[in-house]
């Protein structure tokens, strides 16, 4: 990335903020390198996706307490999506984001980071990732092995 409508960007923190600072539905031009070539590419802003996963009966009826992995936002991993989010693979369930304040972002977790495993079971797209954390009590473990920019570690994220 070189441009975004004309301004130098220096790195993705920036671009982050400029996108940020747009309205929804606001068209912009950049200007990228790939492969030595200068490209332009039409950006248009969108709302970003909705939390897919699900809180568990237990956790939906329980008001004052949260499940494990409540307020976070999980995609699978698609080929445009690992450019953007800059990701070490191609394939797999990536963090989106994460709600400020939550039981998950106070444990580390990351927007970026592949989730590899949930409680030691092997998680390659977001229909198993959901099958495994439905069933979580708000009071249970979700243990996460992440990959975060090739480095694979566990993350322990315990409910209230």
């Amino acid at each position: 990335m070189v441009r975004f409508d004309g301004r130098d960007v220096m790195d993705s923190g920036q671009l982050r903020n400029l996108v940020a600072q747009s309205p929804i539905a606001s068209k912009h031009r950049l200007d990228l390198i790939r492969e030595g070539k200068l490209y332009q590419a039409d950006l248009v802003i969108q709302e970003a996706p909705r939390e897919r996963v699900k809180k568990s009966q237990a956790a939906s009826s329980a008001a004052s307490t949260a499940h494990p992995l409540s307020g976070v936002v999980f995609d699978d991993v698609t080929a445009p999506l690992a450019r953007q989010m800059d990701l070490p693979v191609n394939n797999g369930v990536v963090v989106t984001d994460i709600e400020e304040g939550s039981l998950a972002e106070a444990s580390g977790l990351q927007p970026g980071d592949v989730v590899l495993e949930l409680n030691r079971q092997h998680v390659n797209s977001f229909s198993i990732l959901q099958r495994l954390a439905d069933p979580l009590k708000p009071t249970d473990l979700a243990l996460l092995l992440v990959n975060r920019q090739g480095n694979i570690m566990y993350i322990p994220i315990q409910g209230e």
